[in-house]
Order: structure tokens, then sequence, then C-alpha cells
């Protein structure tokens, strides 16, 4: 189906404005669109990096705490 002048015209204007990364992603699916444009600034900032650096601490912590639960009960 043909766009319209008008949306070619807008999204000429967006992929002109934009960066490399954004470009590429701009004939991108949609969920490469919406990580592109708004996950990756999010988690690249610096208060994203300093929840996933948190979150990822913290899963380590119960991790290393669950392993150190486990009991092995080898009889013969």
């Amino acid at each position: 189906m043909p766009q319209s002048q008008a949306a070619e015209d807008k999204a000429k204007a967006v992929y002109d404005k934009s960066d490399a990364a954004t470009r590429a992603s701009l004939s991108a699916s949609t969920t490469e669109q919406i990580l592109a444009r708004f996950f990756a600034p999010a988690v690249l900032s610096t208060p994203g990096r300093i929840v996933f650096t948190i979150i990822y601490l913290a899963w380590t912590g119960i991790s290393i705490y669950g392993a150190t639960q486990i009991r092995i009960h080898f009889d013969i």
C-alpha cells in the first residue's frame, strides 16, 4: 500500500535529523525501534546504569546464597 506524500515527507524529515544508530533502527521492526528509541537510552543513562548494577548485584548475591544452600544426599 503506497504512502501519501505527507507521510513520506514526514518519514524523510525524521530520517534526515536522526543519527546513524537511529537511522538503522528506522528500517527495523517495531520492537527494535522501541528498544532503540526508548529502552537503550534509559539503560545507558547514568541512573539506568545504577539501577541495572544494583539489580545485577542483588541477583548475583541471591544466586550465590542459593548455591551455598544446596545439599547433596548421596547415599549408597
